[in-house]
């Protein structure tokens, strides 16, 4: 295979990485409040630019000094993605039985006092776009080894070859998830016409989020004590 076939299929790798579980429910529990297929597609391109900083910038490191991830920074790094998909997960729960409140109140028309029970809905507006791409960049660490170990050993002793490999990755990361940040959007803005079927979407969501990263939490853990 020639390198052009080799950067082809490098973005290929890349774009198929984006849809890992893990990645899905971190974009996934933001882009649940975006308002626009075009918020959609920012929230999943924040979170794929974090990861393919952390990959282009510690996938350099590592290709020029002809060195390997320790198997503990991984062990490491994905426990500590389990616990931010925990705390993610809960988050988007805690806020879907927040949103809706009743409030009771006494108000007097013409002499008459009348009793008033009022929902009142709470925005969820503010997406926090820098913690997703903190998040994009605590997942590129984690996968940064995994992206080296699909490098090519054609590829292997050229370093300008091999960083071209890692950038073309990273470009076929931010391609799927914008894609995967519009059909997000796209759909939790068709589910808001709704409101017990966004809140049941977003609840959903939140507790897969949650149960990826106790999986991942597990792992974690099991590869400490063995």
């Amino acid at each position: 295979m020639d390198q052009l076939g080799i950067f082809a299929l490098a973005f290929t790798l890349g774009f198929i990485h984006s849809f890992d579980v893990d990645h899905l429910c971190a974009v996934a529990s933001f882009a649940s409040h975006a308002r626009t297929t075009r918020e959609g597609v920012r929230l999943g391109i924040r979170w794929a630019l974090g990861h393919s900083i952390a990959v282009a910038v510690f996938g350099t490191g590592l290709v020029l000094l002809k060195a390997a991830v320790p198997t503990w920074f991984n062990t490491v790094a994905e426990c500590l993605i389990g616990f931010v998909l925990v705390g993610v997960g809960a988050w988007l729960v805690r806020e879907v039985f927040r949103q809706q409140h009743l409030h009771f109140h006494w108000h007097e028309h013409d002499g008459h006092q009348h009793f008033h029970v009022h929902s009142h809905q709470h925005g969820t507006d503010h997406t926090h776009d820098h913690k997703l791409t903190a998040l994009g960049i605590l997942h590129g660490l984690a996968g940064t080894s995994g992206v080296l170990l699909l490098l090519p050993v054609g590829l292997a002793n050229s370093t300008p070859a091999a960083l071209v490999y890692v950038f073309t990755f990273g470009a076929g990361t931010i391609c799927s998830m914008a894609l995967f940040g519009a059909f997000a959007g796209r759909l939790f803005i068709w589910f808001q016409r709704w409101n017990r079927g966004v809140r049941i979407a977003r609840g959903a969501v939140g507790v897969t989020s949650c149960v990826v990263g106790f999986v991942w939490i597990g792992n974690a853990v099991q590869h400490f004590t063995h």
